[in-house]
């Protein structure tokens, strides 16, 4: 009977252990996501925005290339 009290305790203690690490660490973790998450969202959006501008610094090389072709003749 004693053992089985004990074992109960030691259960009690263990699952209160993990109550208290959660609730400390929990916003910490979601912080971390949190600042994880938008850091992602910002290199996509930088690497896109970068990746249309050079395109388009492509697009206008190669309209003023077609006029030039067209002023030759």
């Amino acid at each position: 009977m004693g053992e089985k009290l004990l074992n109960l305790l030691n259960v009690a203690r263990i699952e209160n252990a993990s109550l208290i690490f959660g609730k400390k660490f929990l916003p910490l973790i979601t912080l971390i996501t949190l600042i994880t998450l938008i850091t992602l969202i910002t290199l996509i959006t930088l690497i896109t925005l970068i990746t249309l501008n050079i395109l388009n610094i492509l697009n206008i090389l190669n309209i003023l290339n077609i006029l030039n072709i067209l002023n030759l003749f």
